[in-house]
């Protein structure tokens, strides 16, 4: 009995997977439009340094990028920043990409890193991902 159960499931699978097949190539990607998505709970906001919930993090993850990121191989891959080369025990020099621009069209630069570091660590009102950093 457990092996017809078995071949029923495993024919079964199979037809569900070749009827979810796509019938033909998709096509190809173009400007404009309107993406819906879904997700059980809203932001709580849209800036980083206000906002450490999962689905904040899940938006603004799409939309900034960090100096460094982490690989799957668990390895600090490079991001807006090609290099990095640690100058002092708690200081790091970073070579950053170029040809980077903001939203407004604004250049990536040294000067828009230390107003993030300088927002982030600011002793008045700390970004709430600040203690990461420590």
């Amino acid at each position: 009995m457990r092996a017809a159960w078995f071949t029923v499931t495993i024919v079964g699978l199979a037809a569900v997977l070749f009827a979810t097949a796509p019938a033909a190539a998709p096509a190809a990607p173009g400007r404009g439009g309107t993406l819906i998505i879904g997700r059980p709970v809203d932001s709580i906001s849209l800036d980083p340094m206000r906002d450490s919930s999962a689905p904040g993090t899940h938006v603004y993850s799409q939309i900034m990028e960090p100096l460094v990121g982490m690989g799957f191989d668990m390895k600090v891959q490079p991001r807006l920043a090609t290099a990095w080369k640690q100058v002092e025990p708690t200081r790091l020099r970073f070579t950053l990409r170029k040809g980077v621009k903001f939203h407004d069209g604004s250049p990536f630069n040294a000067q828009a890193v230390k107003f993030h570091f300088d927002r982030t660590f600011d002793p008045k009102a700390p970004g709430i991902w600040a203690s990461f950093s420590g």
